[in-house]
């Protein structure tokens, strides 16, 4: 008999509508340069069962915001504000300022992250088998080794492996790429986690490998009743993946609205930056993308007003002095530019 949960079946009931919420959530990193606002001021609620897409260009702040709701921000970071409220039908519990002993408990059991580069996460000397039943001994200490046992060769064969009763002896460097992110997803999923947080889970893997990887992340989420936090870059795992959309810059939520009204009527000049900069199937051969001029301003020494003016060819005086807040222009749709709806874009 199966030892994993259906939580459709059993825990539909008298269940929160949403699973996190997340305030004003503040991470610095104190250096000698200064202090570097990596996460700053980011407020969100994840729903029940639903994806919620972080999406940005590297060092905007989305990884930062993954690892800041699972505790697992290192010196010189730290968390100087906000809540991160977790629910769920055993109570609900301040994650920020929870006591290392009892984060340890949610973190792994009830919120789990897989990471880019599963390599890095592996421990390359023991088995992946022996891995994952770590895990579970860990968070699961009722079940006894051989029913952890058997909960290995299941969930790896759940994720896809083959041979799963073989494959558990060996090591992280016997696997490709895309079969090492398939054992991080069941190591993540041991413990039934009710929220996963994926960051960039597919940018090492090959295309075909991807498209596998966030199918099994579908039907796996579809099961379990899971919420998941998907962070990433690209808006074609966002398109295809998500239910609602943050997009992130310079260390703050710059657009937040369903996946729908984004991709049919992006309202910050960054969001509509990043989808002219996609490639598109049947473009002219030997055609320049489009790229958005500039960098991503230091997190340390941003910009006075709009952290966007120095790259927006929108740009007003107003911008260069004042900072936008966030504001719903339209019904569902939160957008932090002094201009949204305004403004006329290409297309």
């Amino acid at each position: 008999m199966s030892t994993l949960v259906d939580y459709k079946a059993t825990k539909a009931a008298d269940r929160p509508s949403t699973l996190l919420n997340i305030r004003d959530l503040r991470t610095y990193f104190f250096t000698e340069k200064g202090v570097v606002k990596a996460v700053d001021g980011v407020s969100f609620d994840v729903p029940v069962a639903k994806t919620v897409g972080i999406v940005g260009e590297s060092g905007c702040g989305k990884s930062v915001t993954g690892l800041s709701i699972m505790r697992l921000v290192a010196p010189p970071g730290r968390i100087v504000q906000g809540s991160v409220t977790f629910r769920d039908r055993e109570g609900v519990a301040d994650l920020v300022s929870l006591p290392e002993a009892e984060i340890r408990k949610i973190r792994g059991s009830k919120i789990a992250m897989i990471f880019q580069e599963p390599m890095t996460s592996l421990n390359p000397v023991f088995t992946i088998g022996s891995q994952i039943l770590e895990a579970i001994q860990l968070h699961r200490p009722d079940l006894g080794r051989r029913k952890a046992g058997e909960l290995v060769v299941e969930l790896l064969n759940q994720v896809g492996v083959p041979d799963p009763e073989k494959r558990q002896r060996w090591y992280p460097h016997q696997l490709s790429g895309g079969m090492r992110q398939r054992v991080m997803i069941a190591m993540a999923l041991s413990c039934e986690p009710r929220l996963l947080i994926a960051d960039e889970p597919t940018t090492a893997l090959d295309v075909t490998i991807q498209a596998q990887i966030l199918e099994l992340l579908r039907e796996l989420q579809a099961k379990k009743d899971m919420s998941v936090i998907m962070i990433t870059h690209d808006l074609g795992i966002v398109a295809e993946m998500a239910d609602e959309v943050l997009v992130m810059y310079a260390s703050r939520i710059v657009e937040k609205t369903s996946v729908t009204r984004l991709f049919a009527n992006p309202l910050h000049p960054y969001t509509w930056g990043l989808f002219r900069a996609r490639p598109v199937l049947g473009m002219t051969k030997g055609k320049e993308l489009v790229t958005i001029p500039g960098d991503v301003p230091n997190a340390a020494n941003l910009p006075r007003g709009c952290k966007f003016c120095l790259r927006c060819k929108f740009v007003q005086d107003r911008c260069r002095e004042e900072e936008p807040e966030l504001t719903m222009p339209e019904p569902g749709h939160e957008v932090r530019c002094h201009f949204a709806g305004e403004l006329a874009y290409e297309r």
